[in-house]
């Protein structure tokens, strides 16, 4: 390679070198979870010069089938017709050890479990052709993958695609292990380079294959052997969870139907927490919580169920299985603390109860809230009314508001009226402004005068400046001097400043001294 290949190929890396092949692709599907980067050319010898290197060397050889040989007339002589049947005789000889060299030259067979082929058919048919190699791509990104390690990647994308639609998610295992493929998968096959038209070869040859390559995947996690199974996969049973058995039979123990307390969550279980929930005035999500199992194994009077799904048959009595806890009490330092409570040990007692539930003796008894309240553990009653609502004994009721106002919640009334509005009795009517003033909710008549205008009674009107003035609205009259003026009752004068001096408007007449003169009464001497 000549030292400017050699510096062009240190070079590839970095997109958009004049160096690097300009239709090298990007190869969007590879990825499984990580997206591809732009893949990067890298300065080297194309596809189509090695094939013309191989075709060079393979053309070095002499074709047997291809070359004739014409022997000059000569008069019948012996030793000439012994030339020629002894060139004749090495061309036999040539032509049948490139046959035997051609037909024991096939493609090598990358299949995980290679066995032998058979042949059924006669010899003259020939055999369906064999997939070609893989090779393990090494870690890391934009390295340049060989055709084996192309065919890797794009024959594993199909695999862990089926492979998905077996894993069962109940089982851990299942779960860890096709992450970690997929974590593999991209950290060889995320980024990547090719050279041209590689990716494409590759993939021709990998979609012939693509039945048997989504069979090889979903075998990775099915029950029998990955290279024969003789029966079909079977999903493993998932483990029932302990928590919403219980929950199931405390539903069942209080008349709503959630079905066979197995431990799964189905259609009856979901409708029935979603009963219990909406009659408690909880949160309505359907979720088998362990907050969810301490509310059922609190509430001791069977609730009633709707007309729609009571059943012919009575429901179980509440005693019928008693549902142990799902651990034992726990204890502290001053003796065995209640259900829905937890260790405190700045209360007297050891413990208080959990939120969304209050003290009563010696248990802790969930907190009925009315509708549209939330549970608020600083209130007195344990709950507070939603915004928009009012408490009116143990009810929260919709706060009826006029037109042009807004609800307020920390207005007494629950409301307050909108901007360039106010409140007159229980109603919000428009604010009547001057001309040239604007509303403002900040002044006592909610309006103030414009700047270059002052109130005067309940209008605004112009403010008169004297010549060399601004107006200042932060002024009592409304103006102000400009610089190098000052005030002199109702007119600007100009200020006189003394020789080596400087206009200064911070300084009480107005100049002060250059630098190198100090102040003497009314001049500036050195």
């Amino acid at each position: 390679m000549s030292s400017e290949d050699d510096k062009n190929k240190n070079a590839a890396g970095f997109a958009g070198l004049s160096s690097l092949v300009s239709d090298v692709e990007i190869d969007a599907d590879v990825p499984k979870s990580v997206p591809a980067a732009p893949e990067l050319a890298k300065k080297d010898a194309p596809v189509s010069e090695q094939k013309d290197a191989t075709s060079a060397q393979e053309t070095s050889q002499p074709k047997p089938t291809t070359q004739t040989y014409q022997a000059p007339v000569q008069p019948s002589d012996n030793s000439g017709w012994k030339w020629v049947l002894g060139i004749g005789a090495v061309i036999v000889v040539i032509w049948i050890a490139g046959s035997g060299n051609k037909n024991q030259t096939s493609p090598s067979s990358y299949s995980p479990s290679p066995s032998p082929p058979s042949y059924s058919q006669p010899a003259a048919i020939p055999a369906a052709p064999s997939r070609l190699s893989e090779e393990l791509p090494p870690v890391g990104t934009s390295n340049v993958l060989s055709s084996a390690q192309l065919r890797y990647c794009l024959a594993e994308d199909i695999r862990l695609e089926s492979a998905k639609t077996a894993v069962n998610n109940y089982i851990d295992s299942h779960v860890d292990r096709f992450n970690g493929m997929v974590s593999d998968y991209n950290s060889r096959c995320g980024q990547f380079r090719y050279r041209k038209g590689a990716l494409e070869s590759a993939r021709s040859e990998v979609e012939r294959y693509r039945a048997d390559l989504q069979a090889e995947g979903r075998g990775r996690f099915s029950t029998g052997t990955s290279a024969a199974p003789k029966s079909p996969p079977q999903d493993v049973k998932p483990t029932p969870d302990p928590i919403v058995k219980s929950i199931q039979q405390r539903l069942n123990a209080l008349g709503y139907d959630a079905g066979t307390a197995d431990g799964f969550m189905g259609g009856k279980t979901r409708s029935a927490i979603n009963s219990f929930q909406r009659d408690k005035g909880l949160t309505v999500d359907a979720k088998p919580t362990e907050a969810l199992l301490r509310i059922l194994q609190a509430s001791e009077k069977p609730t009633p169920k709707p007309s729609s799904q009571v059943q012919a048959s009575p429901p179980p009595p509440a005693q019928a299985s008693p549902q142990p806890p799902l651990q034992a009490p726990p204890q502290s330092q001053y003796g065995q603390i209640p259900e829905n409570a937890s260790p405190n040990r700045y209360a007297s007692q050891g413990w208080s109860c959990n939120s969304t539930f209050k003290q009563v003796g010696s248990k802790c008894i969930y907190i009925e809230k009315p509708a549209n309240s939330s549970h608020n553990s600083y209130a007195p009653q344990g709950w507070s009314c939603n915004s928009t609502f009012r408490q009116v004994g143990d009810k929260c009721v919709y706060i009826e508001k006029p037109a042009n106002s807004s609800h307020n919640s920390y207005a007494p009334q629950g409301w307050s009226c909108n901007s360039t509005f106010r409140q007159v009795g229980n109603e919000c009517v428009y604010i009547e402004k001057p001309a040239n003033s604007s509303h403002n909710s900040y002044a006592p008549q909610g309006w103030s005068c414009n700047s270059t205008f002052r109130q005067v009674g309940d209008k605004c009107v112009y403010i008169e400046k004297p010549a060399n003035s601004s107006h200042n609205s932060y002024a009592p009259q409304g103006w102000s001097c400009n610089s190098t003026f000052k005030q002199v009752g109702n007119e600007c004068v100009y200020i006189q400043k003394p020789a080596n001096s400087s206009h200064n408007s911070y300084t009480p007449q107005g100049w002060s001294c250059n630098s190198g003169y100090t102040q003497v009464g009314s001049e500036c001497l050195r």
